[in-house]
């Protein structure tokens, strides 16, 4: 044969060696369709950039209250 063969990549969906029949290849591609779906209807949770400006504004505030000038300098710096 002069054919060459090539490796195909293991995605990991395989049933273990010896345990191969039709069944378990349809429970296999079940799963595999449910959690696809699961991860499609994954709800996105919205972001937390809210709470911290506000915490930022606060933190700010109150080092112009107090006349803490250059810890607000560092502090805006690293924020």
């Amino acid at each position: 044969d002069d054919y060459e063969y090539e490796e195909i990549p293991d995605d990991n969906f395989s049933i273990p060696e010896g345990e191969e029949d039709l069944a378990k290849a349809i429970q296999m591609v079940q799963e595999q369709a449910t959690d696809t779906q699961i991860l499609e209807q994954k709800t996105v949770l919205p972001s937390k950039q809210l709470i911290p400006e506000v915490i930022e504004d606060f933190l700010c505030n109150f080092l112009i209250k107090m006349g803490m000038t250059r810890t607000l300098d560092c502090f805006q710096s690293e924020w």
